[in-house]
C-alpha cells in the first residue's frame, strides 16, 4: 500500500508539471492581450487629437510597455497594433465616415510590409518549435536510455537519475519514464495550441476588416 501511494504521489507531482506550464502560458497570453489593449488606448489618444501616426511612435510605445512588463520583444508587433486600430476604427460608432477614412488612410500608409510581419510571426513559431522539440526530446531520450540499460543493466545510480530514488525497480522506473515522455508531449501540444490561438486572435481583427 505504501509503495502504491509512493507511485501515485510521484505521478501526481510530475503530472502537475504540464498543468502548471499550461496555466502559466494561459496567464501569459492574457497578460499580452491586456498590454495590447493598453498600447491601443495610449495610441488612441493621439488619434483623438487628430494627429497622424507613424511607425516610430508606435514602436516606442510598444517597446516601453513590453520592457516594463518583461515580455518577449516579438510578443506584440507594430502590425498587430495597426490591425487592432483598423478594427476599432471601422467598428467605432463615434466616428463619422470622413474621420474613419482619414484614420484608415493613415494606418494604411504606415502598415508594415508583409515580409516584416511574416518574419516576426516566424520568430514566434520558431521559439515554440524549439521549446516543444527540446522538452519532448529530453524525455523520449530518457525512455530510450532506460530501455537500453534493460533490467540486467539497471543500477541504483540509474534509479537516482530517473526518479531521484523515489521509485524502486527497473519496470516501475520504465513506466515512470514513459509517463514523463507522454507528459512532455502534452506540454508541447498545449504550448503549440496556445501560440496558435494567440496568433489567431492577433489576426482575427484584420480578417474582419478585410471581409
Amino acid at each position: 500500500m505504501e509503495s502504491l501511494l509512493t507511485y501515485i504521489g510521484s505521478f501526481a507531482s510530475i503530472g502537475g508539471i504540464p498543468l502548471a506550464i499550461y496555466l502559466y502560458l494561459k496567464s501569459r497570453e492574457g497578460k499580452i492581450d491586456k498590454i495590447r489593449r493598453d498600447i491601443l488606448q495610449i495610441i488612441s489618444y493621439q488619434i483623438g487629437e487628430d494627429r497622424r501616426l507613424n511607425t516610430f511612435e508606435i514602436e516606442k510605445v510598444i517597446s516601453s510597455n513590453i520592457r516594463n512588463n518583461k515580455l518577449a520583444i516579438e510578443s506584440i508587433t507594430v502590425g498587430n497594433i495597426i490591425e487592432d486600430l483598423i478594427s476599432d476604427t471601422i467598428s467605432s460608432p463615434l466616428l463619422n465616415s470622413e474621420s474613419k477614412n482619414k484614420i484608415l488612410e493613415n494606418l494604411k500608409d504606415i502598415f508594415p510590409s508583409p515580409m516584416a510581419d511574416f518574419n516576426s510571426k516566424k520568430s514566434q513559431v520558431d521559439t515554440s518549435n524549439v521549446f516543444a522539440t527540446v522538452i519532448s526530446a529530453i524525455f523520449i531520450l530518457q525512455v530510450m536510455w532506460v530501455v537500453t540499460l534493460g533490467e540486467e543493466g539497471w543500477s541504483d545510480k540509474a534509479e537516482w537519475w530517473i526518479s531521484l530514488n523515489s521509485i524502486e525497480g527497473y519496470l516501475p522506473n520504465l513506466v515512470f519514464s514513459v509517463f514523463l515522455a507522454l507528459a512532455s508531449l502534452f506540454i508541447s501540444f498545449a504550448f503549440a495550441k496556445l501560440i496558435k490561438s494567440h496568433n489567431k486572435s492577433s489576426n482575427s481583427d484584420a480578417e474582419g476588416a478585410g471581409s
